[in-house]
């Protein structure tokens, strides 16, 4: 052997990183690359065929969105959060496949066909019904396989190409079986009862349809003579009625009062007035009494069966039948005049009132809110038939006016129902529609469908836990389910007379077809239940009550275990998304600037059971820490480029103190991950990763090691023994990551060295706790370190801050002795400094050391030559050899 006397750079002596995984992530190519080569490997069905084998289960089912347009970013949100949950529990060794569903039918597939064909010409869309469900079929088809390739560019996995699509005659017949079996369970039931109804869509509408906003509305006081009391009197006597929808007046059949609220009867003018005794002050100034003197006070039981006459009619005529005074507990006297006028097919308190006192119900509103001729009064000489309801509010005022029963009018801004789909107030009106009872003893228990379903609220898990209060009072107080609409395009009802079900009642069925396909490996049982659904936290009112009543309604049982909910889309200044303001951001437009590895990040990293807000700015502080993160596993890999775990991987206990505080630390994190990922914290998960490569790893643990790393030979064991902390640390953090960030997890496993790794990383596991790596004593031994560290930075910081020093590798420290937990030849590495002097008794002294600097290594240390250490000389002659 010989030595070679050829002068070495001494760069070339250093072991510098060396990885050919990218500096710049490249997402924008790296991605679609990375779909091909799983499609083309077959990746997914190699993960479904390991699942396969998996002895626990867990199931996710998938809320349908509607394919009616591209996807948004709360599309994005929703499904990078199921798939996020899917990947770890598949990585937890769950068996859980993620199919994909659509809800293909009702009013949003309709509307959108609906604009297609008029803008084509098309005069009369609806002629040809069978036609025009053709072309919503078609419709649907369109934007599912436009949806299903962005999610899939999302990096989402699942069965795309088997979804369930509620337009399949698969699916319809399950929804018919669920109708059966309710219908069977005696909850079905037909009836003309008054519901939400959209005079512009010209369909019944169900609470979960139902949206609350501004609306501006005619508020007028108007008089009902008090036939009894005028006739015993001898004085004119009138109850004053305070109402928001003048145009229910038509319909009036009684007055309703409660039977314990005081009234009292004022006189002013020759005239009398009764109403409300608490709200005496507020209802006299509103129609302007003036100088009133109290007559009596009685409560409303005194008053019922008092007849009255309809205010249409002048006072001094008696030309329509009298409306009975009926008493009714839910009258108050929050507001208006304590009494309330009675239209039985208007409103839901009015109809029970009717059917508590056999009234009439009266419907003279035709589907497009248009008067019928029931709405004209042939002796008063008044017609309203043709008038659009909110036209002939005016109508209605001028009359009772010229009557001299209108005592009051002005306009009041108030939070009034609006359709869900088109944006238009709605009104209620009777018609004959079917109906699940929700307060009729079920032939199954015995219980009603309301307190099945409340006992099931109780027994399901709620996130966040306010979920569980929220569902709990709208089951509470909801009605008999309205499920028939006046459509087209949907499944039609058995025996329903050309209706078809509320699209509501369709997808809360869905577990009945795709829960079998998700428990087929799992025991058989009668009873469906998902472990999670997950979907906007608006859902309590649509797809998680609308399942919940089904799932009770046929099986006693709720369809699902847990129900978690995330919020909805703000921008940075705190205002929901809207196309007027701007501020909409677009998944594929993330997905051009940043890549859809940031965009999954950003929804790992948001609290996402609040509302998530959204910016080209919080976007890039995610591309940021994303970058972060990225940058720590590339500098992992690029240290390991000469390292064989089969070979040099050394166990714990003879690693350095350093490298095993790093395994420990590294433990702790896994154990971290574990808990935030299973409680749905995702946010808390990418902090406490993000954490850990920015300040355990690049502030502490990364510096402390480089010199090892880079400057001593190869083999050396103390290089070794930090590679094989590296070598855990990134494989680590890669399968952490793996279930959020993709696509950059797949490329980083591509370029770790790990003897007969599996051909994707989402074919591995999760990393556990390593028992062997647990070392309690020791994380509180640093604690106590890094704490003494910091002090002895704030000695170095004025040495720099004066240019004593350029940086502390030029510093010589003092410490007092002993210094337990750290081996005197590490404290060097531990504080990035060139000499350290541990000295009983003495305090901390700092100051610039004498010795010379190592072109190689660049401590100051004893120099063998006038160049190099003693280590460095001893590196560079066994290279020469």
């Amino acid at each position: 052997m010989t030595h070679d006397s050829t002068p070495l750079n001494l760069k070339d002596t250093v072991n510098l990183p060396q990885t050919d995984f990218p500096i710049r992530a490249g997402l924008q190519t790296v991605e679609p690359a990375r779909l091909s080569s799983w499609a083309q490997n077959k990746i997914y069905e190699k993960s479904l065929a390991q699942q396969a084998t998996f002895t626990q289960t867990f199931t996710l089912h998938d809320g349908p969105p509607y394919p009616n347009g591209n996807i948004h970013l709360g599309h994005a949100l929703n499904k990078v959060l199921k798939d996020i949950i899917v990947r770890y529990k598949v990585m937890t060794g769950h068996n859980s496949t993620y199919i994909p569903g659509w809800d293909c039918h009702g009013l949003p597939i309709e509307t959108q066909v609906l604009k297609e064909l008029k803008s084509q010409g098309v005069t009369d869309p609806l002629a040809d019904p069978d036609a025009f469900r053709k072309r919503c079929a078609e419709f649907a088809r369109r934007y599912v396989d436009m949806q299903r390739e962005d999610f899939k560019r999302l990096g989402i996995w699942g069965r795309w190409e088997e979804p369930y699509l509620t337009l399949n005659p698969g699916y319809e017949a399950k929804v018919d079986e669920a109708f059966q079996q309710l219908k069977d369970n005696g909850l079905i039931f037909r009836g003309a009862k008054p519901i939400h109804w959209c005079t512009h869509c010209e369909t019944a509408l169900a609470e979960a349809e139902i949206e609350y906003a501004d609306h501006k509305s005619p508020s007028v006081y108007v008089a009902f003579l008090d036939r009894t009391e005028t006739e015993n009197s001898g004085v004119p006597t009138s109850l004053v009625v305070w109402t928001t929808t003048p145009w229910t007046l038509p319909a009036n059949v009684a007055v309703a009062a409660h039977p314990d609220l005081d009234y009292c009867c004022v006189e002013s003018n020759g005239k009398r007035y009764i109403g409300a005794k608490a709200l005496r002050e507020k209802w006299e100034a509103l129609i302007g009494l003036e100088n009133t003197q109290e007559i009596w006070t009685l409560t409303g039981r005194d008053l019922v069966q008092h007849q009255l006459s309809h205010p249409f009619e002048n006072p001094a005529q008696s030309n329509l039948p009298a409306r009975p005074l009926i008493l009714a507990d839910f009258v108050t006297q929050d507001d208006g005049t304590g009494f309330v006028h009675i239209a039985p097919g208007h409103g839901q308190d009015d109809h029970q009132a009717g059917l508590a006192n056999n009234l009439p119900v009266v419907m003279p509103v035709d589907p497009k809110g248009v008067f019928t001729a029931e709405a004209n009064f042939p002796t008063l000489n008044l017609s309203l038939e043709g008038q659009k309801i909110t036209d002939a509010n005016k109508t209605i005022g001028q009359w009772m006016e010229s009557q001299g029963t209108l005592l009051k009018l002005k306009f009041i801004t108030h939070s009034y129902p609006h359709c869900w789909r088109c944006k238009n107030p709605v009104i209620f009106r009777a018609t004959p529609q079917w109906f699940v009872a929700v307060d009729k003893p079920m032939n199954s228990n015995g219980k009603t469908l309301r307190e099945t379903a409340l006992e099931q609220i109780k027994a399901t898990q709620w996130f966040p836990d306010w979920g569980e209060n929220r569902i709990t009072s709208m089951v509470t107080n909801r009605p008999d389910w309205c499920i028939s609409r006046q459509r087209i395009w949907g499944i039609p009802i058995p025996d329903g007379g050309g209706d078809i079900l509320d699209v509501w009642f369709e997808s809360g069925a869905s577990f009945k077809s795709v829960l079998p396909q998700l428990l087929s490996h799992a025991p058989k049982t009668s009873v469906l239940t998902a472990d999670l659904y997950l979907e906007g936290s608006d859902q309590h009112r649509g797809w998680f009550q609308s399942s919940l009543l089904i799932g009770c309604g046929t099986q006693n049982k709720a369809p699902y275990k847990a129900v978690l909910t995330h919020g909805f889309l703000i921008d940075d200044k705190g205002r929901k998304m809207s196309k007027s303001l701007g501020n909409v951001v677009a998944p594929e437009q993330v997905i051009r600037d940043f890549g859809a590895d940031v965009l999954r990040w950003w929804v790992a990293c948001a609290d996402f059971k609040n509302d998530l807000a959204i910016s080209q700015n919080i976007l890039k502080q995610c591309a940021d820490h994303f970058a972060k993160v990225r940058n720590t596993i590339r500098f992992g890999l690029s240290n390991l480029y000469d390292f064989d775990p089969t070979q040099h991987l050394k166990p714990y206990s003879e690693l350095n103190t350093l490298d095993q505080w790093a395994l420990t630390e590294l433990n702790t994190l896994i154990e971290k991950a574990h808990h935030f990922y299973t409680t749905y914290t995702f946010h808390q998960a990418t902090t406490a990763i993000h954490e850990f490569c920015t300040v355990t790893l690049s502030a502490l643990y990364l510096d402390m090691v480089k010199d090892r790393l880079y400057c001593g030979t190869p083999d050396s064991p103390q290089r070794r023994s930090t590679q094989t902390a590296l070598y855990h640390i990134t494989d680590t953090l890669i399968r952490l990551l793996a279930p959020i960030l993709v696509f950059t997890a797949e490329e980083a496993y591509a370029h770790f060295n790990a003897p007969q790794k599996p051909q994707s990383i989402h074919l591995t596991p999760l990393p556990q706790v390593n028992p062997d790596w647990q070392n309690p004593g020791l994380q509180a031994t640093f604690t106590t370190l890094l704490a003494q560290r910091e002090d002895l930075y704030r000695h170095l910081e004025p040495l720099r801050a004066d240019k004593t020093i350029k940086s502390f590798l030029e510093a010589s420290v003092s410490l007092p002795a002993p210094l337990t937990g750290l081996p005197e030849s590490e404290w060097t590495s531990f504080l990035i400094v060139s000499q350290v002097t541990l000295t009983p008794g003495s305090p901390i002294t700092v100051g610039k050391t004498t010795l010379e600097k190592c072109q190689r290594c660049w401590r100051h240390t004893p120099l063998i030559n006038a160049a190099l250490c003693e280590r460095c000389q001893d590196c560079v002659a066994q290279l020469r050899i």
